[in-house]
């Protein structure tokens, strides 16, 4: 049959199905469940107990319709199928030769699911009915996971803090029938069962979690959503994630002292924060900058490096680190230590308080105080006059007492800088220079003393030294004025002179400042001048001595070296001697040996010449002179032989007289 109006032998079936639709619900009813687009199998019994019976006529009914919507008819010899293309499309067809029989409908749709009653009429038998009921499973096709505030999430949900309270829901879409809806915590149930929303689209479910703690980091949370056993649930799952407060900071690197001045980098370490702790310096309640964050391979430990500089000014203050996590409200933790900062001594020195730097006479005893602050405390101590290190005992009047330096009996060798330097293991310390002034007078008494030797031993001294007292404190006047000024080492400077002059004939006093101008005029005239000086200290007590002399011929050289000597030339090099008072000029004369002959005639305003084109070979007498306007000194002789010339001394040999030098005799 290709249609219903070709059905007329059908007739009779439609109206035998009114007439047992009420013994519908009395015939068992068989489930069937199959996946949308699986092949659904509707059993239908086809065989009879009567021997030679068969099926003729096979219908299948969905009972929302109505209707057949597949048949089988072997009546009339020939088989003959037929299928409601609204329905099926043809996607049916029945199997009568399998055991039971069964009515197939591949790519099962969801429009499928149905009541089917199977009718099966026989030759011989009884017409017998069967009813499958079919379910078309419809899987959900997604799952949604979101807060209460929409915030949906894929892998991961939060962060969330410790004492949270967590609350998801999971949505279910699509699924016929309606999937069931639950929650697991890792692998384990948690109860919670989704109920379906009022308008049927979907099904949720929620899960709560209060009170979280830092053991549900990363926990698992996983949804699933199943309504059949043929195929496995779909699942989304999520892992909590948190925010952790630090668990604990640690300060490193401050329990030994530091140093003043050297750059320490200073650690401080907190675990257990999510994310890494921040970490905050503080001294003295003042933030610190320059630090360095790490974190660890694992995320759990973070380090900050400060890099620190201390002063000694650092000494005692506290030191902290602070660790927090600004996404977690809690108490910050801190750790920290008070500084012990060593530095090297820092000294200042000050007089005695009962003295008046101005008013330091000789004679007088002094003190210092030297006053060290050095950490850790000074062990050794040292006083410095000028540059010099001070010896520190009884007999030179030098006394150290505690940081207290004792000058006894002072004089003017004291005047100076005074210095303390203090030593501890971090190194030394210097004060300022402390200058101290000793006033004083007299300072002639040395020089008449040496005078005094002078004339009571008669030239014992060495020449070098009368001609510097002599050059300084004899005067040579021949009838002329001089301008003789009283210098004296005093301290303050002298501000009155006395004068007075000493002679055969008496002794006057001469009026006069610092400078006094003097003629002589007979021979009475010539003697001693005398001069004392007096400052806010006192009076000089041995007076400064002049020696007021006629003026004279120079004394002769002294000391005279040849050098230098050649073939054709020679030096001559002497000392001066006494210049009788007037100034001196030199004379040198150079004579052959045996003639006699005058070869140079030399003057020079010191005793120092150089003698040339003279004879290869030959003996030469030297005679130097010193000369003022009273006349030439004693003369000085020398002998000096010449070198001889190359071709000589290659033909004689080393045996000539020459010298390289000679002494004066």
């Amino acid at each position: 049959m290709s249609g219903r109006s070709g059905w007329d032998g059908l007739l009779l079936a439609l109206a035998l199905v009114s007439s047992t639709g009420l013994l519908a619900k009395e015939i068992p009813l068989q489930q069937v469940h199959v996946l949308a687009g699986g092949d659904a199998r509707l059993p239908c019994d086809v065989s009879s107990m009567e021997s030679g019976d068969a099926a003729q006529l096979v219908l299948w009914y969905r009972e929302d319709l109505g209707t057949p919507v597949y048949s089988m008819d072997a009546r009339g010899g020939q088989l003959q199928r037929w299928s409601d293309q609204e329905v099926l499309d043809g996607r049916a067809h029945f199997w009568a030769d399998r055991r039971p029989a069964e009515l197939l409908i591949r790519r099962a749709l969801a429009s499928d699911a149905a009541v089917y009653r199977c009718r099966v009429d026989f030759r011989v038998a009884q017409t017998r009915n069967s009813r499958v009921n079919l379910t078309v499973i419809v899987p959900p096709t997604r799952l949604l996971i979101e807060d209460d505030a929409g915030h949906r999430f894929t892998s991961v949900a939060g962060p969330f803090s410790e004492g949270d309270t967590l609350h998801l829901r999971c949505i279910a879409f699509g699924g016929s029938p309606p999937p069931t809806v639950q929650w697991f915590r890792e692998d384990e149930p948690l109860g919670t069962l989704g109920v379906v929303l009022p308008d049927g689209s979907a099904v949720r479910a929620d899960v709560t979690l209060e009170g979280l703690q830092r053991a549900d980091l990363n926990t698992r949370l996983t949804c699933q959503a199943a309504n059949t056993e043929l195929t496995a649930p779909i699942e989304d799952s999520v892992l909590v994630d948190m925010n952790l407060r630090p668990l604990d900071v640690r300060l490193l690197g401050v329990s030994q002292p530091l140093s003043a001045g050297r750059r320490y980098d200073l650690l401080c370490q907190s675990s257990g924060s999510r994310p890494p702790a921040r970490i905050t310096w503080w001294l003295n309640g003042q933030r610190q900058q320059h630090s360095k964050l790490t974190t660890s391979v694992d995320g759990n430990t973070t380090t900050s490096t400060l890099s620190f500089v201390p002063s000694k000014e650092d000494d005692g203050r506290f030191l902290a680190c602070q660790a927090e996590n600004p996404n977690v409200y809690t108490d910050v933790p801190e750790d920290g230590a008070k500084l012990t900062i060593h530095y090297a001594p820092e000294v200042t020195v000050s007089l005695g308080p009962s003295l008046d730097p101005t008013d330091i006479r000789e004679g007088s005893d002094v003190y210092f105080d030297c006053r060290i602050k050095a950490q850790p405390q000074a062990f050794r101590v040292q006083w410095l006059h000028n540059v010099s290190a001070l010896n520190v005992n009884d007999k030179s009047g030098v006394v150290l007492s505690n940081l207290s330096l004792v000058l006894q009996a002072v004089g003017r060798a004291a005047r100076g800088n005074y210095t303390c330097v203090a030593f501890n293991a971090e190194g030394s310390g210097q004060s300022r220079p402390f200058p101290l002034d000793v006033l004083y007078y007299d300072i002639c008494e040395l020089l008449f003393f040496i005078l005094s030797i002078i004339a009571r031993c008669d030239g014992i001294l060495p020449l070098k030294h009368l001609n510097r007292v002599l050059a300084k404190n004899t005067w040579n006047l021949e009838k002329r004025r001089a301008d003789i000024r009283c210098e004296v080492d005093a301290n303050p400077p002298a501000g009155a002179f006395r004068w007075a002059f000493n002679s055969s004939g008496g002794g006057d006093e001469l009026a006069g400042s610092a400078s006094i101008s003097y003629t002589p005029h007979t021979d009475l005239d010539y003697g001693h001048l005398l001069c004392w000086a007096a400052n806010r200290v006192g009076r000089q007590a041995a007076a400064c001595v002049f020696h007021i002399v006629p003026a004279g011929r120079p004394d002769k050289v002294q000391n005279c070296t040849v050098g230098n000597v050649t073939a054709h030339a020679l030096s001559l090099r002497c000392a001066e001697g006494f210049s009788g008072g007037l100034p001196q000029s030199f004379l040198l004369e150079v004579r052959e040996d045996d003639s006699g002959e005058l070869r140079a005639n030399l003057s020079a305003g010191a005793p120092t010449f150089h003698v040339q084109q003279l004879r290869a070979g030959e003996l030469h007498h030297l005679a130097v002179f010193a000369y003022n306007s009273k006349g030439r000194s004693e003369p000085v002789f020398l002998a000096v032989t010449t070198m001889a010339a190359l071709e000589r001394q290659l033909k004689a040999g080393h045996h000539g007289k020459a010298a390289p030098w000679a002494l004066c005799h």
